[in-house]
């Protein structure tokens, strides 16, 4: 993604008044928040959820409607939502549907979800 010479400097602006500890999570939530604030009608035109990345034992998943990043972690071969405290949520369904997700679990490094009938 490219972005404004004036663009970046008020996303860096923003990212100063965040505190040390916490600049990368935030920084991350806050980089998103502004660009649908900026371009309003990009929340619209997204969809509901999307990947963002994969890092450490998280994946990251840009959620839309709730315009932010949502980490869902890889916990004991369990993947837990750490914004719904769940693992039966929409950010954990989306998550398996990733295709290095689905490697992971095919390799065994992640457990096959219960499948409700």
């Amino acid at each position: 993604m490219t972005v404004s010479e004036k663009v970046f400097e008020e996303i860096m602006q923003e990212r100063q008044k965040l505190s040390t500890s916490s600049k990368m999570d935030v920084g991350l939530n806050v980089f998103l928040e502004y660009l649908i604030q900026l371009h309003k009608e990009w929340g619209k035109k997204m969809p509901r959820l999307s990947k963002f990345g994969l890092y450490d034992n998280k994946i990251a998943i840009v959620d839309s409607k709730k315009q932010r990043i949502i980490e869902v972690e890889i916990k004991n071969g369990v993947l837990q939502c750490l914004s719904c405290e769940s693992d039966e949520c929409i950010h954990v369904g989306f998550a398996l549907s990733i295709d290095e997700v689905k490697k992971l679990m095919l390799s065994g490094e992640i457990k096959k979800p219960k499948i409700a009938v």
